[in-house]
């Protein structure tokens, strides 16, 4: 149940927030503890940055409830930037072999190896080959 001592904390303080601080007033159900500003996010963001944080791994979107949106409030460097990200993830199209992939080839792949002692002229089949790690010798891949 809850009760005019249950606090709760708004973060921006736009129009909408406003709009947020009427409803809750009139509802009498919360108290409003307090809510961030800019300045406040601010402070959160040189936390992150004196605890050691990389200031390029912190991306902050600006959100406004104001239609359109002043270009001066749009984050366009983050945004672009996601999307240059997410067309490097999609790639050309052609699936090929990586750089990250090429280097481990050989250890994730296979290659046919006796799993018993085979003798001359006996035909190769599944009760005494198998396919083991690196792959250095024959492809275990059908070939053709």
């Amino acid at each position: 149940m809850t009760g005019i001592n249950d606090k709760i904390l708004l973060i921006g303080g736009g129009g909408h927030c406003k709009s947020c601080i009427d409803v809750i007033e009139q509802e009498c159900k919360f108290q409003i503890a307090g809510i961030a500003d800019l300045g406040e996010i601010e402070d959160a963001l040189d936390v992150l940055a004196d605890s050691g944080t990389p200031l390029e791994n912190i991306t902050v979107l600006h959100c406004n409830t104001e239609y359109p949106t002043p270009f001066e409030d749009v984050n366009l460097k983050a945004m672009t930037q996601a999307i240059r990200n997410i067309e490097k993830a999609l790639g050309n199209g052609i699936k090929h072999p990586s750089q990250s992939e090429v280097k481990i080839k050989l250890i994730v792949r296979k290659s046919l190896v006796a799993s018993q002692p085979i003798k001359t002229g006996e035909q190769f089949s599944a009760a005494n080959i198998t396919a083991k790690r690196p792959g250095t010798g024959i492809s275990p891949m059908p070939v053709g």
